[in-house]
């Protein structure tokens, strides 16, 4: 999918298309990226990809025996952008679902440039969101009911205490589930 130039794009709610478009709380996510090579300035002019689940945990690029629905092929909830002047890129999507084992979640990869090659990946991690803002969202119309009784962030295989918490990875999130949300972060890529 990286190769398809449409991924570069900053709503991510649907397929490249435009078909398949996915519902559920509104987010906006915003990312600040600082050079941690140099005095943690504004790093702009990098990619950033995010990908996450929809709001019942199915990602899409995946089949049914990966994902629980056939969704290969798909691109909804992917997306990549340049960062700016500012280091900041700004995505528009749904809040993510969840799924066993893990907690809610958004994958994030940085690229030096839009070839989007794996073997130049200058940073990998992913996002953890406020376990009470998933208790709230989970709670709320549309979202599949045992989203509530997963994973919290303590818990989880990736951000859980035995794998060195989710200090520097949890998301600052504000809003409500009648208007959306808006989370950000800032990360330190050596570039």
């Amino acid at each position: 999918m990286l190769s398809d130039s449409r991924i570069v794009r900053s709503t991510i709610t649907s397929d490249l298309d435009g078909s398949n478009t996915q519902t559920g709380i509104p987010l906006t996510l915003t990312i600040s990226l600082e050079n941690s090579s140099s005095n943690c300035e504004a790093l702009s002019g990098v990619y950033v990809y995010i990908w996450h689940c929809s709001k019942d945990g199915y990602y899409s690029g995946y089949s049914s025996t990966q994902n629980g629905g056939d969704y290969e092929g798909h691109s909804f909830l992917r997306g990549a952008q340049a960062s700016d002047s500012n280091g900041q890129v700004t995505f528009v999507s749904v809040y993510p679902g969840r799924y066993d084992p893990r907690a809610t979640h958004i994958h994030v990869e940085v690229y030096p440039d839009s070839t989007f090659n794996r073997n130049a990946i200058l940073a990998t991690s992913q996002f953890a969101f406020p376990d009470a803002t998933n208790t709230t969202v989970y709670a709320s119309s549309g979202y599949t009911a045992n989203q509530s009784k997963g994973t919290t962030d303590a818990n989880d295989q990736v951000f859980g205490t035995s794998a060195g918490g989710d200090t520097y990875q949890l998301l600052t999130v504000s809003g409500d589930t009648s208007s959306g949300y808006s989370a950000s972060i800032t990360i330190g890529v050596a570039a």
